[in-house]
């Protein structure tokens, strides 16, 4: 055989071991397959149960599927995960009739894992009413407010900002107020207010953030 045919083979038989190496189908191990679909299954079903208003339900089916360990926990997943309808999360955290959330126990836990630490107030609530909606009931809307306002102060305390968690609370309630007046369209003839007026309604809060 001639020296330049001999290179031509030579060169188609790299070619076509590098097809089949191209073409051998991915390795993965069905363990870790198993593992994530059950995972994903057990999560969706989760989300069901709790769309459902089935708190306690979706609770002990997270817990006996080893998802999550503690109400802590659970918190947590409904905090970041997405699926979990942000209206029943309100209605749940803010209400301490269900036994998961005892004295405020799964919001305390739920708002404490949002890291507010040098993040302005107005940032801080955004996010926080990114990932719930609060209730219209008031005094529910409140004391999902009452417990943002004790895990900001604490977390901003040493900057010297606000005076105290009553302090945040109220400058968090006038925010909502206001926020309420101009986005809802069914109220008439809202009169804008200026900075200015708007800092005087907070004069009695905190001049220094005003």
């Amino acid at each position: 055989m001639k020296r330049h045919q001999l290179k031509r083979k030579v060169k188609e038989k790299q070619t076509n071991d590098k097809r089949k190496e191209i073409e051998k189908p991915v390795k993965i191990d069905n363990k870790i397959i198993k593992y994530t679909t059950t995972y994903l299954n057990t999560i969706q079903k989760s989300i069901i149960l709790f769309n459902s208003k089935k708190y306690s339900d979706c609770y002990q089916y997270l817990l006996s599927h080893n998802v999550i360990r503690n109400e802590n926990e659970f918190a947590e997943l409904l905090l970041i995960s997405n699926g979990y309808d942000k209206s029943n999360i309100g209605n749940f955290l803010s209400k301490d009739t269900y036994e998961l959330n005892k004295d405020y126990k799964l919001l305390n836990y739920y708002i404490q894992k949002i890291q507010f630490t040098n993040v302005p107030i107005l940032t801080s609530l955004r996010f926080l009413l990114s990932r719930i909606n609060l209730p219209s009931d008031s005094n529910l809307l409140l004391k999902i407010i009452e417990i943002f306002s004790n895990v900001f102060y604490a977390d901003n305390k040493s900057y010297g900002i606000y005076k105290d968690s009553n302090c945040v609370y109220l400058l968090c309630s006038v925010i909502l107020a206001v926020n309420t007046l101009f986005c809802r369209k069914d109220i008439n003839n809202i009169k804008k207010i200026t900075k200015e007026e708007f800092s005087s309604m907070n004069n009695d809060i905190d001049k220094s953030i005003c």
